[in-house]
């Protein structure tokens, strides 16, 4: 299927309170799409949905010799209802569906003189709709900011006692360089993937940069993209230089400040 899309998606927030605040969303949907060549789904299929959110969030902290423990606990519990016909799937916009969720977190946030430097999270979702089954993976996510950052998230099936997903995200810097590394995985849908970053400073207006991604259940390396950047006040140039598996492209970008973008 091939054709256009229209998604009018507005969403209204109120806040209220201190000790405990309290954050409502509303939120209000449609899609209307007008399709060509296809004989599964209607030519001009369309989508109707509301869906409101409402969280309570408390802060309680303590200051310790070098650094301040802050702890938030919060209780949020999301209601969604769409209707309308089967839709394409182009992307994440049509996984947008009926919702009854209870989310439960605790959030750690450590602080010193300089910033926040380590926070721990665990959230548990219940799922309303599912009477077999309620309780949705737990996730657990970690992000330590210096000396070096490093970020991950664990999803946990309660009820079968597996992993679900596991990501991971390591970034540091030597001088002028700067190095990042990640890895994906989803049990469900049999994903391994890794990536992998470097970029340098050659001067203050020039810089270089690549990046790569590997796929380790299918066909092995997939993309790499290779930058150069140069940066004045006024403008910039960047050339790109990207490699698939079935194509390799080379493109530049101008910039002018105050103007925009012209790419070749």
């Amino acid at each position: 299927a091939s054709g256009q899309r229209l998604d009018v998606y507005p969403r209204f927030t109120h806040s209220f309170g201190s000790d405990i605040a309290v954050t409502q969303r509303l939120g209000l949907r449609e899609t209307a799409y007008s399709l060509t060549h296809t004989d599964e789904f209607e030519s001009s299929p369309h989508r109707e949905g509301l869906d409101y959110n409402i969280t309570a969030n408390a802060r309680l902290f303590k200051k310790y010799g070098t650094f301040t423990h802050i702890v938030e606990p919060s209780l949020g519990y999301t209601f969604a209802s769409a209707s309308g016909s089967d839709l394409p799937l182009f992307d994440s916009t049509e996984l947008y569906s009926r919702t009854s969720r209870i989310d439960l977190s605790v959030l750690n946030r450590f602080m010193d003189e300089n910033g926040e430097f380590l926070t721990l999270r665990i959230t548990q979702p219940f799922d309303a709709l599912n009477e077999d089954r309620p309780f949705m993976p737990m996730k657990f996510e970690a992000a330590l900011k210096k000396p070096v950052y490093l970020r991950g998230d664990l999803s946990f099936n309660v009820h079968t006692g597996e992993i679900e997903g596991l990501n991971s995200d390591i970034a540091f810097s030597i001088k002028n360089a700067s190095f990042s590394a990640g890895e994906r995985y989803n049990r469900s849908e049999d994903i391994l993937f890794y990536s992998f970053g470097i970029s340098y400073m050659l001067s203050r207006a020039l810089s270089a940069e690549g990046n790569l991604w590997y796929d380790a259940k299918d066909g092995g390396l997939k993309d790499m993209i290779a930058k150069i950047k140069y940066k004045q006040q006024c403008w910039g140039a960047t050339m790109v230089f990207t490699k698939r598996q079935d194509e390799f492209s080379i493109s530049v970008l101008f910039d002018l400040l105050g103007l925009g973008s012209l790419s070749i």
